[in-house]
């Protein structure tokens, strides 16, 4: 009875948003994101984060009484995510569905730097979490120029399509035993991988996938937000698909248009500072935004022993092609 009054409760209070599969999956590199974690929550919610609309330069766009019920309905979502309601990803989708729609693309591109690659016909605004050190948004900014300029290098499609595999390793085990049940079920890393990419159909389309993350038809800017964040040992996240979700979509123009969402982990700048580094970084999340899927690595070592020569995960592959024509820009 409780659990469907608090469904009531979020339709009523919140509104009704698209109905969908749950995606929030995170980046695959780690398991180790709790989405009970209030500090975790806050450095990367499943939505626009604080910084950019609770900051005060949107203001034109979002009243102080908007932003007060938005913050409500935050704190809300953190103490049912604490206690594990079965409705937390309803109020959450609710919750990033309002957001969207108090902005447009334009408004938020705005906010950010501009970069253009005339060549491959980019267009994008890069909006960093101010809470970056001045050094490494000055690495962020120099290695989405580099990547707007080699995303679509034929060297580098090509060498990634030559290395990557379907068949993903280590290998996922395809069953478990239900806790209560005791009956066989399929495993969420089984289910994770046949949902989601793992390689593209071929690189002409790949390269126009690309082309549709980081320009827009009507020619204003796409739009990057990278995050900041502090979680070892990896160096970024993201949530799968997330480009493509209808509750992010920014809307208050038509029309709609998604944006590419990452998160760095500020405690990674300080082993390493390559600007090559990070552009292969930027592309790694970036391929996950599109719906690509790698296994669930424990640690570097793993995904580097299960990643040799030519049989790699599509967007390791991808990654490391990045970096290789990136140190050759010589942008330190």
């Amino acid at each position: 009875m409780k659990n469907i009054l608090i469904i009531f409760l979020t339709t009523c209070l919140f509104g009704v948003v698209n109905a969908q599969v749950n995606n929030r999956v995170i980046d695959t590199c780690t398991n180790i994101l709790n989405p009970k974690d209030p500090k975790q929550i806050k450095h990367f919610p499943w939505r626009l984060p604080d910084w950019i609309w609770n900051n005060g330069q949107l203001n034109p766009y979002i009243t102080e009484d908007q932003k007060a019920e938005e913050i409500k309905k935050i704190e809300i979502l953190r103490k049912w995510n604490q206690e594990s309601y079965p409705s937390a990803d309803s109020l959450e989708d609710v919750i990033a569905h309002d957001l969207g729609s108090k902005f447009s693309l334009i408004d938020l591109s705005r906010q950010g730097k501009n970069y253009m690659n005339v060549g491959n016909g980019f267009n994008l605004s890069l909006l960093l979490d101010p809470a970056f050190e001045v050094d490494f948004s000055q690495t962020i900014n120099k290695a989405a120029s580099a990547f707007l300029e080699i995303a679509l290098s034929e060297r580098v499609l090509q060498e990634a399509f030559d290395s990557a595999i379907l068949e993903l390793t280590p290998k996922t085990e395809m069953y478990e035993i239900a806790t209560t049940s005791h009956k066989q079920k399929y495993t969420k890393a089984y289910l994770n991988e046949i949902r989601w990419r793992i390689k593209p159909s071929s690189i002409e389309g790949f390269k126009q996938q690309i082309k549709n993350a980081l320009s827009t038809e009507n020619g204003d800017p796409a739009l990057l937000i990278i995050t900041s964040g502090n979680m070892p040992p990896w160096w970024g996240w993201s949530y799968l698909n997330y480009f493509y979700d209808p509750n992010q979509s920014l809307k208050r123009l038509a029309p709609p248009h998604n944006y590419i969402y990452i998160e760095f982990n500020t405690d990674s700048f300080s082993t390493n500072k390559s600007v090559a580094f990070w552009t292969s970084k930027i592309a790694h999340e970036l391929l996950h935004n599109l719906g690509y899927l790698h296994p669930v690595y424990k640690c570097p070592h793993e995904r580097d022993i299960n990643n040799i020569g030519k049989n790699k995960a599509f967007i390791i592959a991808y990654e490391r092609a990045i970096w290789k024509r990136a140190k050759e820009l010589n942008l330190e």
